[in-house]
């Protein structure tokens, strides 16, 4: 006959056994709160990077960086370059990447690999583009390497504008394939490959020729686009000069400007451009098919030209007098009291139309000195004064003692 165990036994082991369960049960709902809560940060972080919405983006990456999510949040926010297309070039996707650092790098650099679909890949590239500069990481550079090899041009062409943007010392690997890519049928890729040769400033001068010759592409974009490349990548020699000047005459008034840019930020080392800008300024006084304020656009580019420049010509001195002079001419009005400032003493002649556009001025103000402060302000930011204010600071560089007198006769005035 069996002996039967002590009931106290039997309570004891029966109570154990639902605490054990208890606790089970506790730590289960503890492990499914928190994973619903770490599951809701995901989430809430990919709806607004959907919705491209920049502050609750923000506010998303806090709540997935305080429940500690980011290893889950990556590849949520990596499907999206295939299932929502439209966020890869959304600031609130790079801005979600770039917070969530060295995990997002590592996920995307694993969708640049061959085995992804080209899409992905090169989707991949250009979000490494956005989020990459600044970090150095031998595992990105190896990748885009690796890639500027692909068959597929569009990988080598995405791959290409990733390292002109994250590392400019890899330019003996990567502009062969942006030149290559200078004779695609695609103005737009003529157009890209040219910005991301420019990219590459001084370590891209071996192909100043190309650059050279996308001044004269088809496409005037192109063309827009060498010009701001040019002064990056090339020494500013007789080629270069020469170039931009025959630019100046372009049919597109952008490429004109552009090229008339291009120029002034060269410097005195553009001074044998200045006859080319003055043939220039005497043809846009002639309108045709263009637009009147691309022109003014265009003219006020070729002024500033000529005072970046600091040709003291007596022909350059009198067009400025004469843009000066010209009302109708706006905002090139201002710059050229602005390039007769950077020519200082040499510009004398100036001296007398500029004390003019200052008393002009301040006759304007008389007549309004009952006006609120508020509405002189909004007076004084008008065209008008702005360039009252510009030939004031001209003169003061020009003739400091007219500049001087000017000053103390409207002292005067105003006791």
């Amino acid at each position: 006959m069996s002996q039967s165990k002590p009931t106290s036994w039997i309570n004891t082991r029966e109570i154990f056994l639902v605490a054990c369960l208890v606790f089970v049960a506790i730590g289960l709902l503890i492990y499914l709160t928190g994973h619903n809560t770490q599951s809701q940060a995901v989430e809430e972080l990919v709806q607004a990077v959907e919705s491209f919405n920049v502050p609750e983006t923000e506010k998303a990456l806090k709540k997935v960086k305080l429940n500690e999510v980011t290893e889950l949040a990556v590849p949520r926010l990596i499907e999206l370059l295939d299932s929502n297309p439209k966020t890869v070039y959304a600031p609130t996707l790079s801005l979600a990447f770039t917070e969530l650092g060295s995990d997002s790098i590592s996920g995307l650099v694993e969708k640049v690999q061959p085995a992804e679909e080209t899409k992905t890949r090169t989707q991949a590239m250009y979000m490494l583009s956005k989020i990459a500069p600044g970090h150095e990481n031998q595992q990105v550079a190896q990748a885009l390497i690796q890639a500027l090899n692909d068959e597929d041009k569009n990988v080598r062409f995405s791959a290409a504008q990733a390292i002109a943007h994250i590392d400019t010392t890899k330019a003996a690997e990567t502009l062969p394939i942006l030149v290559e890519l200078l004779k695609d049928p695609s103005g737009s890729i003529r157009a890209e490959s040219i910005y991301h040769i420019g990219l590459f400033g001084k370590r891209a001068e071996a192909v100043l020729p190309k650059v050279l010759l996308a001044l004269k592409d088809p496409v005037a974009t192109v063309r827009v686009i060498a010009a701001k490349s040019i002064c990056k990548v090339g020494t500013p020699d007789k080629r270069v000069i020469d170039a931009l000047s025959e630019m100046l005459f372009d049919e597109s008034l952008s490429c004109q400007s552009e090229a008339a840019l291009a120029l002034g930020q060269l410097g005195s080392q553009s001074e044998p451009a200045v006859p080319a800008i003055l043939d220039a300024l005497k043809l846009l006084n002639n309108p045709d098919r263009h637009s009147k304020r691309q022109q003014e656009l265009t003219r006020s580019s070729m002024v500033n030209a000529l005072g970046a420049i600091g040709s003291a010509k007596p022909e350059v001195i009198q067009t400025l007098i004469d843009t000066l002079n010209e009302k109708k001419y706006g905002i090139s009005r201002v710059a050229a009291a602005t390039s007769l400032k950077n020519l200082g003493p040499k510009a004398i002649k100036a001296v007398p139309v500029l004390v003019k556009i200052i008393d002009e001025s301040k006759e304007e103000l008389k007549g309004h000195s009952e006006i609120s402060p508020a509405a002189k302000l909004q007076m004084e930011l008008q065209l008008d004064h702005r360039l009252s204010s510009e030939a004031a600071i001209a003169l003061r560089e020009i003739d400091l003692e007219t500049f001087e007198r000017v000053c103390d006769e409207s002292s005067s005035e105003a006791q």
